[in-house]
């Protein structure tokens, strides 16, 4: 998508190529709904408490005989219809955090810099810094660049006499490249960014999400020689194979990462049975929800045959 570059004074001087997967992404509302809610629930500190019945002090004795007084029946003046009484089904300190999945975060910026984009809404400008911390310079630079509404002005590097000046202007806020998000841009309407922030939300967002894997531990086997697998198993996350030492064949043999149907890793352990030849042991889930791993035999054929726990297998 192409840019235009304006300068302090409103006037076009440039423009821009930037990358589409960024600045032109396809609008999806569930998506950013979901991001946003997530995040705005996230902010919610869930502290409101009230008290019950049994929370409120006195109300210990009967306020009045059960009959014969002609009113109604009461037990204790901290019930809920009680002027002073405990609270029904009030709220309770609890957590309101929702985790959002990094793709899901990445793409919802995505999409809303791309609506601005296509709106009209995005202004990007050469370079926005101030010779001083004073308001009635920013607002003109503001004016010119035809920013009438709320407004975030975003930076690679954010100028000090900016931030000051941005105090003072209601509805006006500055923010780093690096830590916009969703609510913010939603919440502006203008966004105004320097060349230097487009080309780094271009490094941060732009091309495919790539997950860093953990580092895998290295196991010295009795050979010598060290040999690391690294698996990733249906769960997504990064499960170390263990490197089992050097057997009567003298090759390593790597356990491989099994995933159950428990949801749990289970490393099958290798057995070197009499023909030789390296046999992994499988993970079998059964009814019970445990994991038993089988252990290999070597029968009178000379192949393996796995062999499971008939205590731990239910048919």
């Amino acid at each position: 998508m192409k840019l235009d570059v304006r300068n302090m004074s409103g006037a076009v001087v440039d423009s821009v190529e930037a990358l589409d997967d960024v600045f032109d992404a396809p609008m999806n509302a569930a998506l950013v709904h979901q991001v946003m809610v997530g995040q705005l629930a996230n902010k919610r500190q869930g502290t409101a408490k009230v008290k019950t019945r049994s929370e409120v002090a006195g109300g210990g004795a009967k306020p009045r005989p059960q009959k014969y007084t002609g009113r109604s029946r009461q037990g204790s003046i901290r019930s809920p219809q009680w002027r002073g009484g405990g609270i029904v089904f009030g709220p309770t300190p609890r957590s309101y955090r929702q985790r959002t999945p990094k793709r899901m975060k990445r793409q919802a910026v995505k999409v809303v810099l791309s609506d601005k984009a296509r709106e009209q809404n995005l202004v990007v400008v050469d370079d926005f810094t101030l010779d001083d911390g004073k308001t009635k310079r920013l607002m003109q630079a503001l004016t010119a660049l035809q920013v009438d509404s709320s407004a975030l002005l975003v930076g690679d590097e954010m100028n000090a006499n900016v931030v000051r000046a941005v105090r003072n202007i209601p509805k006006v806020r500055t923010l780093p490249v690096d830590l916009l998000n969703t609510v913010d841009l939603l919440n502006a309407g203008k966004v105004v960014m320097t060349v230097g922030a487009v080309r780094k939300a271009e490094r941060i967002w732009g091309g495919d999400f790539v997950r860093i894997g953990r580092p895998a531990m290295v196991v010295e086997d009795a050979a010598g020689d060290d040999a690391v697998a690294v698996v990733d198993d249906v769960a997504g996350d990064g499960a170390v194979a263990v490197v089992v030492d050097d057997d009567a064949a003298g090759d390593d043999a790597v356990a491989t990462v099994v995933e159950d149907a428990a949801g749990d890793d289970a490393v099958a352990t290798v057995v070197e049975d009499a023909a030789g030849d390296d046999a992994a042991a499988a993970v079998v889930d059964d009814a019970a929800g445990d994991d038993a791993a089988t252990a290999v035999v070597d029968d009178a054929a000379g192949d393996d045959a796995a062999e499971t726990d008939a205590a731990e297998e239910r048919v």
